[in-house]
């Protein structure tokens, strides 16, 4: 018993640092997101996209999806996700989505975000800075035209149903 009281110090610290290698390993940072939010609702997410792609026949690209964790706003409406190129790599992509969204609705979201992706792969829309944009080639300033009725956002609306209502037949059962 003496030598579990001088010892007690360093038996904390072990088990202190084994709790905090333990969160380390299960949470952890890993590609820039943690472990713990790509569980159940972003695993679902992935099988989303990956069905998606396979009903678009796009199959040379990349998409990790992310949880959006900041407040995003455009004119009136508050983003659920979007998209955006990977900052490093080619024909690859980021959906960043916000958590606990019914699923109907994150199937319209995850639709519609893939339909940008088709157009910034076929460069009619490129995002150029925080301010401005190509769409077909002629820049605009996000500031000109209100959100609803950027070209690229009303193309995206109108061609992601179609997709939307071929995966609510599957992941809606």
């Amino acid at each position: 018993m003496e030598l579990f009281r001088k010892n007690i110090k360093y038996i904390l610290i072990i088990i202190f640092a084994l709790i905090v290698a333990f969160l380390i390993y299960k949470f952890g940072a890993e590609n820039g997101t943690s472990k713990l939010s790509l569980k159940d609702d972003f695993k679902e997410s992935k099988q989303m996209v990956d069905t998606c792609l396979k009903l678009m026949k796009i199959d040379s690209v990349e998409v990790l999806v992310y949880p959006l964790t900041v407040e995003i706003s455009t004119d009136k409406t508050r983003m659920h996700g979007f998209i955006k190129p990977h900052p490093y790599k080619k024909h690859s992509y980021i959906i960043y989505l916000r958590k606990n969204i019914p699923k109907h609705k994150k199937i319209e979201i995850i639709c519609h975000e893939l339909i940008h992706l088709q157009q910034l792969e076929s460069r009619k829309l490129e995002y150029l800075y925080r301010e401005s944009y190509l769409w077909k080639g002629v820049k605009y300033k996000y500031t000109e035209i209100p959100y609803e009725n950027r070209a690229y956002e009303v193309e995206a609306e109108t061609e992601s149903y179609i997709y939307a209502k071929k995966l609510k037949k599957i992941f809606l059962k």
